[in-house]
């Protein structure tokens, strides 16, 4: 009797240790995915090399729309695209996520991150 007892205590105590164990996994995923999220937007605020890169994406960026921007709207159309932005043009209601039949500069850049550009 005794020693079924201790199987069944056994049992139970492996069965705790595996659902913290499982609980402790699918935290850690939570996390690093949230961590890999915040790095996947350059941040054009850091300092040295990384962000004089994400200056130089956030400028290139920039530039492309302003120029498929040429009625200076500040929203680049499908014809824009079509003309201006080819790859974008072949995929352009996957950008479109309102379905407004433009793109604003945060469904053109895919993020809000960035300050919106100005035409000169």
């Amino acid at each position: 009797m005794h020693q079924l007892q201790f199987r069944e205590i056994r049992v139970i105590t492996i069965s705790k240790t595996l659902k913290s164990l499982a609980t402790l996994v699918i935290f850690a995923s939570y996390i690093s995915g949230v961590q890999a999220q915040k790095s996947i937007i350059p941040d054009i605020h850091a300092k040295g090399q990384r962000g004089e890169i994400a200056r130089k994406m956030q400028s290139k960026s920039t530039n492309q729309f302003l120029r498929a921007d040429t009625n200076h709207n500040y929203q680049i159309s499908s014809e824009e695209a079509a003309e201006h932005l080819i790859y974008i043009s072949r995929k352009f209601s996957h950008y479109d996520k309102n379905k407004d039949n433009s793109l604003s500069w945060s469904e053109f850049l895919g993020h809000n991150q960035w300050p919106a550009p100005v035409h000169k």
